[in-house]
């Protein structure tokens, strides 16, 4: 049996240990690149989201539920 896994990039403002949990919650993997300095005291994590092709939606789904309007 061939299993499908999709990777998407991420870049956030949410803290690292909140998308492990999220994570976690949606089983997809999330592995942390970097965190980098965006200038007027805002920092932002990069992330690689794998997993198999629903599971990726669903964890992007909740973070936009996450995000401020």
């Amino acid at each position: 049996m061939t299993k499908i896994v999709v990777t998407r990039s991420l870049c956030t403002s949410i803290p690292v240990q909140k998308i492990k949990k999220i994570a976690d919650e949606a089983d997809v993997s999330a592995s942390h690149v970097e965190t980098r300095f965006a200038g007027k005291g805002k920092w932002l994590n990069d992330f690689e989201i794998a997993g198999s092709p629903g599971r990726v939606d669903a964890f992007f789904s909740r973070i936009e539920d996450l995000r401020p309007e």
